[in-house]
């Protein structure tokens, strides 16, 4: 493990113990997910943030739209964070966000999905279908193309952006650029080697991983379905091209490797970038380690390339 890695995890570990305390376990995992927001740096100026309510037809979604500049026309990132699908919002991710959509100079909307266990699969799924199809009716109104959109999301969300993906190949009724993929959840089973070898973390456990598959998605069986976990996925064949971005030290590093190689078996076009002796989650960790970073440059550089492209 890197100096920098030990020291934004002690870091972790200081800002924790600053969260409001909460008898239930769920409440204070989402407080201490909150509270270590700080790993990501001082928040980037952006040139306006603006906070919607999205309505559809069963509930009402909460956004943040970034614009670097406030033009019109422009490219958008649909983002979806991560949090295990029950953790996480608008403000976790505030800070790597701001500084992605000064970096891309495009428009970012990030979605504050239903999370788990109130609002188990598939309403995450179907929440970011819905502020998709927003985004391509609605989003010109905001100086979105509609006609250059990507969707991006670290962990979990990276599960609902490359579900999304899919869908919107198999519908054909809009079109994405490019799919950002940040050590995605791709696999329930939790038996490849990187389970293994990282069952006690760093910054996830097995343990951890057990529980949040029961909420998100209680009926085991129905975690065989590609929706929910997109290495079961049978049709991959037009989906957008890839950037997967993969932490070496993070249990969830083989299952995103092993679902890279089935974009690839199916004709996609990806990059699969290894972050060494990264732990999961570092994107949000940029204020400590450089190669957090790093990571947000490349995945400005693969959206700058697409939208080149």
């Amino acid at each position: 493990m890197t100096s920098q890695v030990q020291a934004a995890l002690d870091a972790s570990a200081q800002l924790a113990a600053l969260a409001p305390p909460s008898t239930d376990p769920i409440a204070a995992a989402r407080n201490y997910y909150r509270q270590i927001a700080p790993l990501a740096g001082e928040p980037e100026p952006v040139h306006s943030i603006e906070d919607h309510l999205i309505d559809t037809s069963e509930v009402r979604i909460p956004i943040r739209i970034y614009n670097p500049s406030g033009g019109s026309d422009l490219p958008a990132v649909i983002f979806f964070h991560g949090g295990w699908f029950f953790a996480g919002d608008l403000e976790t991710h505030d800070r790597p966000l701001r500084a992605l959509t000064n970096a891309a100079g495009c428009i970012v909307v990030a979605v504050d999905y239903r999370l788990a266990p109130e609002h188990p699969f598939p309403a995450a799924i179907e929440d970011g279908y819905a502020i998709l199809q927003w985004v391509a009716n609605e989003g010109a109104e905001f100086g979105i193309d509609r006609n250059r959109l990507i969707v991006a999301g670290d962990s979990a969300g990276g599960t609902i952006a490359t579900v999304l993906a899919r869908k919107i190949a198999e519908n054909k009724g809009l079109r994405v650029l490019l799919q950002v993929l940040m050590y995605p959840v791709t696999d329930p089973t939790l038996n490849t080697g990187s389970w293994s070898e990282f069952a006690k973390g760093p910054v996830i456990t097995l343990e951890a991983a057990l529980g949040a598959w029961q909420m998100y998605v209680p009926n085991v069986l129905e975690r065989q379905n590609a929706d929910a976990a997109p290495i079961f996925s049978v049709n991959l064949v037009g989906c957008a091209s890839a950037l997967i971005i993969i932490a070496e030290y993070d249990p969830l590093r083989d299952e995103g490797i092993a679902y890279a190689a089935r974009l690839e078996q199916a004709g996609v076009k990806v990059k699969t970038s290894i972050y060494k002796e990264m732990p999961h989650g570092f994107f949000q960790m940029a204020g400590y380690i450089d190669d957090g970073k790093r990571a947000i440059a490349e995945v400005a550089k693969a959206i700058k390339d697409a939208l080149r492209n």
